[in-house]
């Protein structure tokens, strides 16, 4: 929304009159005929189908996938295949549609009312047509085009309810806990304050980092050969010693960035271990910019340093 406002000026919302009630077993059938040709499959799937007399069990978790094949064969696959509709979400039976035109909401509202008809499903009397500035109320959240997001107004009311109700210690906790779940995910830290009386921080802010039991630093990145970089520009993080690879023990992981990607290599030059223990013992050592060069030394043995 906020990145194509006038492409998402309009929203229609729809939603399906008892959805798991009114969904006829074979219609669901028609659309499992299409994907499975396995006959013992098929025959496990109508004997669920047909659990209950009239529609299909909302306890079953095949239930849930069952009903959105439903809905993509015989709704999502006309609105944007057939009929090119950009803007088009869907979760289980609630869905909205966008344009810049009401006009093409209203020409949308025609086809979704034509093939939810053809499986003998009805559209919700409060579907709307609405600007998209008033806020769409879409899983629970109420998005706005300026990119604000706040809860719904029943879930918050729910929560205050429950909040001031439960006495529960731990029962109080659980709830906080959900409210956080819901909250962090839109702009609802003052919100969250005044039903919970704590504040909800960002993660940045609290400053903590994964600390390995073995007290060895992770980098990220790919691991690279030293060869690879030979005669390269790089710059060099950081450093860890005393890792055990596959090629012996006390080997010394070197963390780079090369064109701005993060990477990594092995060494056991006892030459750059040295190097990079008394570049760490300088101020301001980490980072800096080098370049691995080769040098022959012995009897035509390489070894690589930095220049």
């Amino acid at each position: 929304m906020a990145a194509d406002p006038e492409g998402m000026k309009y929203c229609y919302e729809f939603d399906i009159v008892h959805f798991y009630d009114n969904i006829m077993p074979h219609f669901v059938m028609y659309c499992l005929r299409r994907v499975f040709k396995d006959e013992h499959l098929l025959t496990i799937f109508d004997g669920l189908l047909h659990m209950i007399p009239q529609g299909i069990s909302k306890g079953l978790r095949s239930s849930q996938g069952l009903s959105n094949l439903l809905l993509s064969v015989f709704l999502d696959h006309y609105l944007k295949d057939m009929y090119g509709v950009r803007y088009y979400y869907r979760y289980c039976d609630d869905g909205r549609i966008f344009s810049g035109f009401k006009l093409a909401l209203w020409e949308s509202r025609g086809i979704v009312h034509e093939q939810t008809a053809k499986i003998e499903l009805e559209i919700k009397k409060n579907e709307r047509v609405f600007p998209t500035e008033l806020g769409v109320d879409f899983l629970g959240y109420v998005t706005y085009s300026s990119d604000k997001v706040l809860l719904r107004k029943r879930v918050k009311q729910n929560y205050a309810r429950k909040l001031h109700k439960v006495k529960s210690r731990r029962r109080r906790k659980e709830l906080i806990a959900s409210l956080y779940g819901m909250a962090k995910h839109a702009n609802c830290n003052h919100l969250f304050y005044v039903l919970t009386g704590k504040t909800m921080r960002s993660f940045k802010d609290l400053k903590v980092a994964y600390k390995p039991e073995d007290g060895k630093k992770r980098f990220s990145g790919a691991v690279v050969s030293i060869r690879e970089l030979v005669n390269l520009p790089i710059v060099v993080k950081d450093f860890e010693t005393g890792i055990k690879t596959e090629q012996g023990e006390d080997r010394c992981i070197v963390a780079i960035e090369q064109n701005g990607e993060p990477k990594k290599f092995f060494t056991n030059s006892e030459e750059m271990k040295n190097i990079l223990a008394q570049i760490r013992e300088m101020p301001d050592g980490f980072p800096f910019e080098t370049t691995i060069r080769t040098e022959t030394f012995g009897k035509g043995r390489t070894k690589y340093v930095f220049t």
